[in-house]
């Protein structure tokens, strides 16, 4: 994650809670890392992840900030993310499932 961001790549997280939180807390990120974390919950949008302090954004974020990749944090969700998402890919958006970051498949 460190490489991409140092490459001037805009990263964004999705799953504002539960899970996304704790693996947000867990694996170290900080503001730096990502921009936001985007989540369909409206009820989440307008806040921040404990600790780490990254806003909780609508997943329009995505068109309006052009970001260039999304971690998934649950991996349960990543197929209803893609397609929710699938306008994003389409025009170039990645997603990428925390699975991957983990077992070293990231790239």
């Amino acid at each position: 994650v460190e490489t991409k961001r140092m490459m001037g790549l805009k990263l964004a997280g999705y799953g504002g809670w539960g899970r996304g939180v704790t693996f947000l807390s867990m694996a170290g990120f900080r503001q730096d890392d990502l921009i936001a974390v985007c989540d369909q919950n409206p009820m989440l949008h307008g806040n921040f992840t404990p600790e780490t302090n990254i806003p909780i954004v609508h997943p329009d974020f995505l068109f309006d900030n052009a970001v260039d990749e999304v971690i998934v944090f649950n991996h349960a969700y990543l197929p209803e993310i893609e397609s929710q998402q699938k306008h994003y890919i389409e025009i170039g958006g990645k997603i990428t499932s925390v699975i991957s970051i983990l077992k070293g498949e990231y790239s």
